[in-house]
């Protein structure tokens, strides 16, 4: 009976996640394309997305927990129908490594990302670390985009939101 619940819960994250992400309906894109900061008691947080001529979006996150740890990723976000796909380390030998995260775009334009419960990016992060969902609000905007996508370090050390 507990393995069939086990199997039950994991299909029930399965299912919120897509119903969080309107699996059904399509959404309008990110509007607000740039760079997003969010720093308060859950920790600091750097989000960037630059809309591509394919639709796909480039994008690199950093989230620092309180306790100082960190996790983070970069490169593109592949168009799903009404949101991106970020994917790395899925053939990872170890699950924990496989990596997802979805964004999509909020009624006002910012970005919303959420991890995914089977993929969290352990080999992207810090141990204990998951990419954690987070909404940025309008306020978070910090500007347009300039070279914080140009590559990986330049991103993780933009310098940008006080850091």
């Amino acid at each position: 009976m507990a393995r069939y619940l086990g199997s039950l819960g994991v299909l029930i994250v399965v299912m919120a996640a897509s119903s969080a992400f309107g699996a059904d309906r399509e959404s309008s894109p990110i509007t607000k394309t740039g760079v997003y900061c969010v720093n308060q008691k859950r920790g600091l947080t750097v989000f960037a997305d630059k809309l591509l001529p394919n639709g796909d979006l480039a994008v690199g996150f950093s989230d620092w927990y309180p306790n100082g740890h960190h996790i983070g990723f970069f490169g593109t976000a592949v168009r799903k129908g009404n949101h991106w796909e970020y994917t790395s380390d899925m053939d990872a030998r170890d699950p924990a490594d496989h990596c997802k995260a979805y964004i999509r775009s909020r009624p006002d334009g910012t970005p919303f990302i959420a991890g995914d419960a089977l993929a969290k990016c352990q080999a992207s992060g810090d141990v204990g670390t998951e990419i954690r969902s987070i909404g940025f609000h309008p306020s978070a905007y910090e500007g347009p985009v300039t070279n914080e996508l140009a590559d990986s370090e330049t991103f993780f050390n933009a310098g940008k939101c006080g850091r």
